[in-house]
């Protein structure tokens, strides 16, 4: 079995710190919502996913930190995140979807909770389909009101083209889906 932890981890408190240019323009609009803020997290109420550029939708994850105990709840999944994990992850709560790194993704969105930051980071993927070999992601918390919170996160596999196409799946229908990094 492959190794599920993170292997790259960047907090993002200095709006100096890079992430790789896909994920740029979620980054930039949360520096902007936490700039306008006095409190540590941006308002969720000033997140609009129109202000999303529309080719990175599909990758697209709103996450919600929610209920009593606190639970990860997933409210919207991009169809490239979803086409390649091979199950619906929306309207379901993270410890109920039938992810091999639920504790990874858990521990990733609450240190974005702890350190008052956005997290990029990057760790082995192992879902459905063993030509997912990475994903990359870069995690925006947001106050939605007292200790509720909501994640914005933007996610980017690497596809290994080549498993890909022996694939019982047809690999035209994946393709097309979202962008991509090739390893």
């Amino acid at each position: 079995m492959k190794y599920l932890d993170t292997i790259e981890r960047r907090l993002l408190a200095d709006p100096n710190m890079g992430v790789p240019g896909f994920f740029e323009p979620l980054l930039r609009i949360w520096q902007q919502h936490k700039a306008e803020t006095e409190d540590a997290f941006p308002s969720y109420s000033r997140f609009d996913v129109l202000d999303i550029p529309p080719r990175l939708i599909s990758h697209l994850i709103l996450c919600k930190l929610i209920g009593t105990p606190r639970r990860f709840f997933y409210e919207v999944v991009g169809e490239a995140i979803e086409s390649h994990n091979g199950f619906p992850a929306a309207k379901r709560f993270l410890a109920d979807v039938p992810l091999k790194n639920k504790k990874v993704m858990a521990r990733e969105f609450g240190l974005t909770v702890l350190k008052r930051s956005a997290i990029f980071s990057r760790g082995p993927y192992i879902g459905q389909n063993d030509y997912v070999k990475e994903i990359e992601r870069l995690i925006c918390p947001y106050r939605i009101d007292g200790e509720t919170f909501a994640f914005v996160t933007l996610a980017r596999f690497a596809l290994d083209e080549t498993a890909m196409r022996d694939a019982t799946l047809r690999v035209d229908r994946l393709m097309g889906v979202g962008l991509h990094k090739s390893v």
